[in-house]
């Protein structure tokens, strides 16, 4: 099969999660936890208005270090301490403030975010597959938590979520490793698998199956298509959104357990390969 360049795509149910003021995604990396030393990188798709995130709004968060997230419609980078008093109160200390674009990007549009942290070299926040801040990698600390946030920030006391982002959020992949920037833009569109070294959290929020007449089925699913051996997940229950990133250019790999066909891709050409016992479904 011939055809042109970027005239292609895989037509597949892409679904997302909705995030709101009862609903944010606490991801488990308790058995993740990155230090100062470790290279990771995090990436997203995010979906928000203006009208809803104009105060604060946390994209994601561990609560004693990395906050991203709006800050009166500015999109920043902060580390926060806070710090427990014998009242009971909670004195919360900015270390570090850098507002990585001046653009809001909360346009009821879907945007990709990514932070790639490289050890020994720097941290670089990408925005729709482009660098937009290239910041001291040492001002960046490990996620020393037992949880991501995505949607909100932890109180560290009352363990309360606040600064939540009202929005819908789909695609969160956690790596233990940094990307090549390349990559980032390359794959932000990728749908992916557990084939990818150093994915150790990949949650598309959608589980794709196949029935045994061939057809493609596709439901909402929290689960952590990552490592593995990751055991990284999501420990609540959240709610579907009906909207969703544009249609994703198929990857060579499909995530699809009972696949009855495989395809690799390269420049324009696609080439497909059928198992005999797939060959009946195609008279179809």
């Amino acid at each position: 099969m011939h055809m042109e360049s970027e005239s292609w795509y895989i037509n597949n149910e892409n679904l997302a999660a909705h995030l709101d003021e009862d609903h944010h995604m606490p991801i488990d990396i308790a058995t993740f936890n990155p230090s100062q030393t470790d290279n990771f990188a995090i990436e997203m798709w995010f979906r928000g208005s203006e009208e809803d995130n104009a105060q604060q709004a946390t994209l994601f968060s561990v609560t004693n270090g990395l906050k991203v997230g709006y800050d009166k419609g500015k999109i920043k980078l902060q580390v926060v301490n806070q710090q427990v008093n014998p009242d009971k109160t909670v004195t919360t200390t900015v270390k570090e403030d850098y507002v990585l674009s001046e653009k809001s990007y909360l346009d009821n549009n879907w945007h990709h975010f990514a932070l790639n942290v490289r050890r020994g070299t720097s941290a670089v926040a990408y925005i729709d597959g482009e660098a937009v801040k290239v910041l001291p990698e040492n001002i960046i600390p490990g996620l020393s938590d037992n949880y991501l946030q995505i949607g909100g920030w932890e109180n560290a006391e009352s363990h309360q979520i606040g600064q939540v982002f009202k929005g819908d959020v789909d695609e969160v992949r956690i790596w233990g490793a940094a990307l090549d920037g390349k990559l980032v833009k390359d794959r932000m569109y990728e749908r992916m698998d557990d084939g990818y070294p150093g994915l150790v959290g990949y949650f598309p929020m959608e589980e794709i199956s196949r029935t045994p007449q061939g057809n493609v089925t596709t439901k909402f699913s929290l689960k952590n298509y990552g490592e593995k051996d990751s055991r990284l997940n999501i420990t609540t229950e959240l709610i579907e959104s009906n909207n969703a990133p544009a249609l994703k250019p198929g990857s060579s790999k499909m995530r699809l357990d009972d696949s009855q066909f495989e395809f690799t891709a390269a420049g324009d050409e696609i080439y497909f390969s059928f198992p005999d016992a797939a060959l009946p479904l195609m008279d179809n």
